[in-house]
């Protein structure tokens, strides 16, 4: 674990920590290393422009999955809940070749409007993909797993 967190106005900052080396017979020896790999990174910030490119972008993938008629649209706000992803769109298919082709339009279409996609998963099984867009999580599912899961229970409730 990182020693210390020093903060500065634009970024975080994490220093390593140096730990004595040991030898193969449990010995400490004057050798020290650095056992982590820490970085300093930008602090994000969520503005007024974020907030609405995050909800052009939420609407662009409500429009490309509704062009392929998908099923049971529910769209979950997580910014409190999340530091990585502001809107979960949660949809069913009705079988598999429909939840992959939902999938395989958002992505196309992404794509062709210069969206970053950060990653796909699940296209082998087509059970459930995900498509992550950053700023908006996709999640396409058939109905037996989407039961199963409960995304949106899972991630509707408060921790108590």
């Amino acid at each position: 674990m990182c020693g210390t967190i020093s903060s500065g106005t634009d970024s975080i900052s994490v220093k390593k920590p140096l730990r004595r080396l040991k030898s193969q017979t449990g010995a400490t020896t004057g050798a020290y290393f650095a056992p982590i790999t820490c970085y300093t990174a930008p602090l994000l910030k969520m503005n007024e422009e974020t907030r609405v490119q995050s909800a052009e972008l939420k609407q662009f993938v409500i429009d490309k999955v509704e062009d392929l008629k998908a099923r049971d649209i529910v769209v979950l706000e997580v910014t409190n809940q999340s530091n990585i992803t502001d809107y979960m769109v949660v949809c069913s298919g009705t079988s598999k070749t429909h939840v992959k082709a939902i999938a395989e339009n958002v992505v196309v279409e992404a794509k062709r409007a210069e969206l970053h996609i950060y990653g796909v998963e699940g296209r082998d099984s087509s059970e459930w993909v995900l498509v992550d867009l950053g700023d908006v999580i996709l999640h396409v599912m058939q109905d037996q797993t989407r039961d199963f899961y409960q995304l949106e229970k899972l991630w509707s409730e408060r921790p108590e």
